[in-house]
């Protein structure tokens, strides 16, 4: 998401300002990190659709997001 922030920025020649967003985004990700590392992983199936039924796999957005 921090690259897709700054990606945006500088496609939209707004480089500078869209630095803080992104480097805000990359420490609240890394301190969500430091918080929750080392506990156990809890097994989830997120289903997306349900006919037919379809989830996603561990390469998608959401698993990204579960897995932090």
């Amino acid at each position: 998401m921090a690259d897709a922030i700054a990606h945006f920025g500088a496609l939209a020649g707004t480089r500078a300002p869209a630095h803080a967003p992104a480097l805000e985004f990359r420490q609240r990700l890394a301190a969500l990190r430091m918080r929750y590392r080392g506990r156990s992983e809890v097994g989830v199936c997120h289903k997306i659709w349900d006919q037919p039924t379809m989830s996603v796999n561990g390469k998608h957005l959401i698993s990204q997001v579960l897995r932090l």
